[in-house]
C-alpha cells in the first residue's frame, strides 16, 4: 500500500482527499484502500465521521492509521462534514469523494492537470462508471434543468464513448476536485442543504456565478455503487433544496421571467407526488414549510452569493437544460409525462433566454 505522505515534486500541488463517513460499513475498506494506492505523489486522506454507530470509524482508525480521522461528534450531514474536513486540510487542492466509490490508481493527475492548465477552471469531476458494470456510465458531470432539477449526464451510456473533456453545468458530489482557495472564496458547501442532496449542484452553480468553469475529465475514472431510488425523505430534501437553490442563485428579475416555468415545475413535482402516494404529498408540503421557516437565513445566504457574481444569468441559463429527465425518475408514467411537459419546457426555456439579458 502506498504511503500518502510521500514528498512531491514542486510542480505537483498537494491534494487533500476528503471523505465523509456515516455508517458506511463495508464501503470503508475498499474505498480507502484504493485511495491509498493512488499514483499521485502527494496526498493526505481525511475522513470525517458523522457520529457513525456501526463501528466504521474504528475501522478507519485501525486499518488506515495514515488517514486523518476527524470525529465530528454529531451528524453534520454531507455539507457540514465536507466543510469540517476542508478546514483541517493542508492541500492546495481539495478532492471530495464518496465512500461508496473505488478510484483507479491514476484518477487524480488528470483532474489536477485541468485545474493547473486553466486558471478559470473552478472544479473538475471524473468519468464515474457503475461499480458493478464499469462499461456503463453513472454520470459524467451533472445536468441542471433551468427550474433547478438535477440529472445525471450520460446515465448508462457506454463509458467508452466519453473520450473528450467537456465543460459541464455541475460536478458530481460523488467525486470532484477544486482549489482550496476557490472553496474558501465560495464559502464551501451550504450547510442549509442538510442532510444531503443537491449541495453539489448548488456549489457548482455558485462557482459558475463567480465566473469559474467546470469540467468533466474522461482520463480520470472511478467506480460508484449507485442505484436510482426515491423515498419520501429523499423527495422532500430534493424539492426543498431545489427551491432554496433557485431563490438563492438566480437574480430576482430572472425569477420573475421564469415564473411560468417554475409553476410548471411545481405541477411536475406534485404530479410525481400524486402517483407516488400520500407520504410524498406530505414530503412536498414539508419542503414548503422548511423554506418558509428558514426564509430569513436563506436570504442572508442569497446576499452572500449575489455579492460574488461575475457571470450574468443569461450565461447561467445557457448552460442549463430544458428537458426534464423523466426516465431517471423511474415511474411508469415517465414516458407520458415526458411527451406532455418537455415541449412546454422547451418553449418556456427559449422564451426566457430571449428575455433575460442581465
Amino acid at each position: 500500500m502506498r504511503s500518502p505522505q510521500q514528498a512531491a515534486p514542486r510542480d505537483m500541488p498537494r491534494v487533500s482527499v476528503i471523505l465523509v463517513n456515516y455508517n458506511a460499513g463495508s464501503y470503508v475498506g475498499p474505498c480507502l484502500a484504493s485511495v491509498f494506492d493512488s499514483a499521485y505523489p502527494d496526498i493526505e486522506v481525511i475522513v470525517v465521521d458523522n457520529q457513525s454507530t456501526d463501528g466504521s470509524a474504528n475501522c478507519v482508525a485501525e486499518q488506515f492509521p495514515s488517514a486523518k480521522l476527524i470525529r465530528a461528534g454529531a451528524n453534520l450531514g454531507f455539507s457540514g462534514g465536507c466543510n469540517l474536513g476542508a478546514q483541517q486540510a493542508s492541500g492546495e487542492i481539495l478532492a471530495f469523494l464518496n465512500l461508496d466509490t473505488v478510484v483507479s490508481p491514476d484518477w487524480l493527475a488528470p483532474l489536477v492537470d485541468v485545474l493547473e492548465r486553466d486558471p478559470h477552471a473552478g472544479m473538475a469531476t471524473p468519468k464515474i462508471v457503475l461499480l458493478n458494470d464499469p462499461a456503463l456510465v453513472n454520470t459524467y458531470g451533472n445536468d441542471v434543468h433551468f427550474t433547478g432539477f438535477g440529472y445525471l449526464r450520460a446515465w448508462q451510456e457506454p463509458a467508452s464513448g466519453l473520450t473528450h473533456t467537456q465543460e459541464v453545468a455541475a460536478i458530481s458530489g460523488a467525486a470532484f476536485i477544486m482549489r482550496a482557495e476557490t472553496f474558501r472564496e465560495l464559502g464551501g458547501f451550504d450547510e442549509l442543504f442538510f442532510p444531503a442532496y443537491a449541495e453539489d449542484a448548488d456549489l457548482s452553480w455558485r462557482a459558475r456565478i463567480a465566473g469559474y468553469r467546470l469540467y468533466a475529465v474522461p482520463q480520470s475514472v472511478i467506480r460508484h455503487d449507485y442505484r436510482l431510488h426515491f423515498s419520501p425523505a429523499k423527495f422532500e430534501f430534493l424539492e426543498r433544496n431545489r427551491l432554496q437553490m433557485l431563490f438563492k442563485n438566480y437574480r430576482w428579475p430572472t425569477l420573475v421571467v421564469l415564473t411560468p416555468a417554475l409553476m410548471l415545475a411545481e405541477v411536475v413535482g406534485w404530479g410525481f407526488a400524486a402517483v407516488s402516494g400520500r407520504r410524498y404529498w406530505s414530503a412536498k408540503l414539508r419542503g414548503y414549510g422548511w423554506i418558509i421557516r428558514h426564509w430569513r437565513t436563506l436570504m442572508q445566504h442569497r446576499r452572500t452569493v449575489q455579492g460574488t457574481r461575475k457571470a450574468p444569468d443569461r450565461d447561467i441559463l445557457f448552460q442549463h437544460i430544458h428537458r426534464l429527465g423523466f426516465k431517471q425518475v423511474g415511474t411508469g408514467a415517465a414516458l407520458i409525462a415526458e411527451r406532455i411537459f418537455n415541449p412546454l419546457f422547451w418553449v418556456l426555456y427559449h422564451v426566457s433566454r430571449g428575455v433575460v439579458r442581465w
